[in-house]
């Protein structure tokens, strides 16, 4: 294939997955799996609405005397938080103070369409992709190289980027009024198991988590006991570690 039909090959794919990414079409479901790891390895857990979303690309690419334009690697989202609803310092047996986003949180997703889980090493889970205007419950944790991102898409350097927690899994659209609790409404049990967990490890004394984590146990979806017994043996092992 010659360097040119090589270029319009890689246009082409841009905007395939640029009709993907705009339809949301991830092939995503929202489950309680592992919901102990996914909100505790969270810098924060937070709902909000989508405001903005723009394409980066890393400039152009020259091919002898020819420029041809990057397709876009990368989205960035302008996020406005409704809610904090978790901080990683929460899950802490002595909670740790840490500064929560602004009002305002700054989302990366990798145009690819599936990369290694954040969770389970080996599995493949499709990125993140969120709707302009759309609601959602996400699971943030900072990109971990700020400064190579800064530099490679030309960022704002005052800003805090993040990523979703797991790809697609740690961003869960929430239902809209007409959803909202029916049968097709996949969202709503999760946010509300993910509030219950958050405030049930609130608390500053572990004493108390652990008082409330075992009452939750007692009135939990079966689904999500195994991640209350989880967030229950991380506390008494942290506990148990400070008294050797």
């Amino acid at each position: 294939m010659s360097k040119t039909g090589t270029v319009r090959g890689i246009l082409l794919a841009s905007v395939l997955l640029a009709a993907l990414t705009v339809a949301g079409q991830t092939g995503f479901e929202p489950s309680l799996y592992r919901l102990y790891d996914r909100t505790s390895r969270s810098d924060f857990v937070v709902t909000g609405r989508v405001l903005e979303k723009k394409w980066l690309s890393e400039g152009p690419l020259q091919i002898g005397e020819r420029v041809y334009g990057i397709p876009p690697t990368m989205e960035i989202v302008t996020f406005a938080t409704s809610q904090i609803i978790c901080r990683q310092g929460d899950f802490a047996a002595q909670a740790r103070e840490s500064a929560p986003p602004s009002g305002t949180v700054y989302l990366v997703s990798p145009f690819h369409q599936s990369e290694e889980s954040d969770l389970d090493p080996g599995r493949w889970v499709p990125t993140e992709t969120l709707g302009r205007g759309r609601e959602y419950l996400l699971f943030l944790y900072r990109h971990p190289d700020q400064q190579a991102l800064i530099a490679k898409y030309k960022l704002n350097p005052n800003l805090t980027y993040y990523r979703a927690f797991d790809g697609a899994s740690g961003a869960i659209e929430l239902a809209g009024d007409r959803e909202r609790g029916s049968r097709i409404d996949l969202a709503t049990p999760v946010v509300s198991a993910v509030t219950s967990l958050c405030e049930a490890v609130r608390p500053t004394d572990v004493t108390a988590k652990l008082e409330r984590l075992r009452e939750l146990r007692g009135s939990a979806d079966p689904r999500v006991q195994n991640s209350i017994d989880a967030a229950i043996r991380a506390l008494k092992k942290e506990e148990d570690q400070k008294q050797k």
